[in-house]
């Protein structure tokens, strides 16, 4: 339950002149709809990059998530 009780410090991410990117893998059931996007807000502006997938996609399609990662940089 840590992780919806304990908050987020943003601090040291606020001095980075760097865009952030979420990778967000659109069919993981492991927290409710919109928890993840939730906790993101916490970083402030950032963009999207969606997956196919749930929470065991990094270990069953890493290169989807690396196809991501690299969407994330453009």
């Amino acid at each position: 339950m840590a992780i919806f009780t304990t908050p987020v410090s943003t601090g040291d991410f606020e001095a980075l002149a760097i865009p952030k990117s979420v990778l967000f893998c659109k069919d993981d059931a492991s927290l409710p709809p919109g928890a993840y996007l939730g906790m993101a807000q916490e970083l402030g502006d950032y963009d999207v990059v969606e997956l196919d997938g749930g929470h065991e996609t990094l270990f069953i399609n890493p290169a989807a998530v690396a196809d991501g990662l690299l969407k994330a940089i453009k």
